[in-house]
């Protein structure tokens, strides 16, 4: 598909990043694994399986 064609939020919401050096996050797990909230509890065991 053509980028010019995708809406630059479209595109936003679909990219991630990786450092290459390792952080410590002052959350919890579940907090990283639900980026935004937008994950269910289901999802999440899913994830961790």
């Amino acid at each position: 598909q053509n980028l010019k064609n995708i809406e630059a939020k479209s595109l936003r919401n679909k990219i991630g990043y990786v450092g290459q050096e390792p952080v410590l996050l002052g959350s919890t797990i579940r907090e990283v694994l639900s980026y935004n909230n937008n994950r269910s509890d289901q999802k999440i065991w899913k994830a961790l399986e």
